[in-house]
């Protein structure tokens, strides 16, 4: 044979393939963006969390100071609570009525606001009727079955829409926050 045919049977040139490089880089580069906007959509919800812990903690704080309000003056808290004056919805715009409580009414007029959506639309708990048309509101009432004026129920709501997703079809807009808290009062009243 050949020397030279040898040769051309040994090494004969393979055939080129053009473009499989960038296809690679391509398909990398749609993995790397869809991770991406995982990571974006992960960061979000983090911080809409976080805007709603922030929310609830609030409202934890202003709840206990409102029920140490009323263990500080057990005479004006039993007069308050034989009057109803304690009991109720309590929400910004009282504080001109009620001036025993107007710089705790100040603190809950940094709660979010915003419009109550119908009940038919909303997400989180039912509001009581009382605070139906406005946000955010608190109300105050003795717990059921119990010695009137001890305990009380407090509870505060408020538009929660940040931190709310829009879970089960509602709007985020829909979205309302809550905070419960039963405090014992006093036994001296």
């Amino acid at each position: 044979m050949n020397r030279t045919m040898a040769y051309r049977a040994v090494h004969r040139p393979a055939s080129r393939q053009s473009g499989v490089t960038l296809i690679e880089i391509l398909v990398a580069m749609v993995l790397l963006g869809v991770g991406l906007l995982g990571l974006a959509g992960l960061q979000l919800r983090g911080m809409q969390v976080n805007q709603g812990s922030m929310w609830r903690s609030q409202a934890a704080v202003m709840a206990e100071d409102l029920a140490d309000r009323l263990r500080a003056d057990p005479s004006n808290a039993q007069l308050l609570t034989a009057t109803g004056a304690y009991y109720g919805t309590f929400t910004p715009a009282s504080a001109a009525t009620f001036t025993p409580m107007s710089d705790w009414l100040a603190m809950l007029a940094m709660m979010p606001g915003g419009s109550v959506a119908t009940a038919a639309n909303l997400t989180g708990p039912t509001l009581p009727a009382s605070c139906a048309q406005v946000l955010p509101c608190a109300l105050v009432k003795p717990v059921s079955g119990a010695a009137v004026p001890t305990p009380v129920q407090i509870e505060i709501y408020w538009n929660d829409a940040r931190a709310a997703t829009g879970a089960h079809g509602a709007a985020a807009t829909d979205q309302i926050g809550s905070f419960t808290m039963i405090a014992e009062l006093s036994s001296a009243f």
